[in-house]
């Protein structure tokens, strides 16, 4: 029914059990927040284009508490030094990735989008989807 709201300019569906499967973004044109922190999205390439299709005046996204958002919040004694690593290089990749996507954002996750963060996106952005799409071709 979200549909029916052509003028939507914000809208919050966190919490609300979301799935990759079941989830249909319809075509908001005006929408210019959107917040699906803690559902079930796990497939970030798909979830990105099915944003960028549906909102293409969108300036602020949040996805975290999903599977598909690689960004979270660790206490230092929960993460060994090489994990912390590892998940500041995951975090860096997956901004890159959505900014790259979607670059009409200038906020994702509550953290706004630098210029020097959108430059580099936007340099990397081929990259990371080549090597997304030779993974997802070697597994299949």
């Amino acid at each position: 029914c979200i549909g029916n709201f052509p003028y939507l300019e914000e809208l919050i569906l966190d919490g609300n059990n979301l799935d990759d499967e079941n989830t249909i973004f319809p075509k908001l044109s005006h929408l210019h927040t959107l917040m699906l922190n803690k559902n079930n999205l796990k497939n970030i390439f798909q979830l990105i284009e099915r944003i960028r299709q549906a909102y293409p005046t969108l300036e602020h996204l949040s996805l975290l508490g999903n599977a598909a958002c690689p960004c979270q919040i660790h206490s230092t004694d929960e993460i060994s030094s090489t994990n912390i690593y590892a998940q500041n290089r995951l975090e860096e990749n997956y901004r890159h990735l959505v900014i790259y996507r979607i670059p009409t954002l200038k906020f994702l996750d509550s953290t706004e989008i630098s210029a020097n963060e959108r430059r580099l996106a936007m340099q990397l952005g081929d990259i990371l989807y080549s090597i997304a799409e030779m993974k997802k071709s070697t597994i299949s």
